[in-house]
């Protein structure tokens, strides 16, 4: 089953439960403003009810949302990432493990305007006025398959220009992803008995 955190219901500054149908999870979001005040809020986008919004940024503007258990196949889509005459978008993608390793991401529906480098994306062309909304040729799929426990999205100015146009995020997607076996079997500060019928280690050893 697929969580969805959708900008619509969630608390951009503090925390949320998703449900799956078949379970729960807590989520945490931070949106701390800037240096210029800015910081992404929740606007209506075309095509999509409700998404997370930077807008015009002179400085990083940054999303910070963490899970309260691992989650993998994550998906989202950033709409409008482009430049124009006088703005240029880069946006930057921190997916943190369980150990605060940074994992891969990756960008696909990409355009040839689309500059990638590891984890961040940055527009070369194609500005045109408004935000465009789900599936628009200047809107990217963000992918994060490994285990994650912390996301980041930082939008700031490219290196054309001073100043950042205005992008969306849409709902994020995710899974839970299964325990990882570390090896060891753990027992809790009770007595327990662990033998072969011993179920109780939270990552299934």
């Amino acid at each position: 089953m697929t969580y969805r955190l959708d900008w619509a219901t969630a608390d951009i500054d503090g925390r949320s439960t998703v449900t799956d149908g078949s379970g729960s999870l807590g989520v945490t979001v931070s949106t701390p403003k800037a240096v210029d005040g800015r910081s992404w809020h929740v606007a209506d986008i075309p095509g999509d009810h409700d998404a997370l919004r930077s807008d015009c940024a002179s400085e990083e503007t940054v999303v910070e949302v963490s899970f309260d258990a691992p989650v993998s196949d994550v998906s989202f889509e950033i709409y409008d990432v482009d430049s124009g005459d006088c703005w240029d978008d880069n946006v930057k993608v921190i997916a943190l493990d369980a150990h605060g390793n940074e994992v891969p991401v990756r960008f696909t529906h990409t355009e040839a305007w689309h500059h990638v480098d590891g984890n961040s994306i940055e527009a070369e062309g194609n500005g045109g006025p408004g935000v465009d909304g789900p599936g628009a040729a200047d809107s990217v799929m963000v992918h994060i398959d490994a285990a994650i426990v912390s996301l980041k999205i930082i939008h700031s100015p490219g290196d054309d220009f001073e100043q950042a146009g205005t992008i969306g995020l849409s709902e994020l997607c995710f899974s839970a992803a299964p325990p990882v076996s570390d090896g060891i079997v753990s027992g809790t500060a009770g007595d327990d008995l662990i033998d072969l019928a011993y179920t109780g280690d939270p990552d299934g050893d």
